[in-house]
């Protein structure tokens, strides 16, 4: 009998690659994915709010993809002649960048929930005492 191959990989593993591999452009897998009808179809029967500009994945996000959005911004700061006008092509969000402004807004919230509380427990004494 010959010995048998026994793979320690799961499919959790394996769904995981494959899903790294749809988001690398340019890759075998993507192209084939693209291709298939289903998807196809799919994707042309999609709203238009599917189809917005969304932040960049921060895998695959390279100092040399940082290095070419930063020209970009250079380049379209230098065109624009109203500097509201000006917006700069999205870079992915750090999963901690995006906790510390979930955190700030938080505080801010509780500050004003607690700002109003007082407010209104201000104006019950005030209206008790009149």
């Amino acid at each position: 009998m010959g010995a048998r191959y026994a793979s320690r990989r799961n499919w959790d593993q394996f769904i995981m690659f494959y899903e790294t591999l749809l988001q690398i452009r340019g890759s075998y897998t993507q192209a084939m994915y693209l291709q298939d009808p289903d998807v196809i179809e799919l994707q042309a029967s999609a709203k238009d709010e599917d189809w917005k500009a969304s932040k960049p994945p921060l895998f695959g996000w390279t100092a040399e993809l940082d290095a070419l959005f930063y020209i970009a911004d250079q380049v379209q700061a230098g065109r624009v002649r109203n500097a509201d006008d000006f917006k700069p092509y999205p870079r992915p969000e750090l999963p901690a960048e995006k906790e510390r402004k979930r955190r700030k807004e938080q505080k801010v919230n509780t500050g004003l929930e607690a700002a109003m509380a007082r407010g209104v427990e201000s104006a019950k004494a005030k209206w008790v005492k009149l």
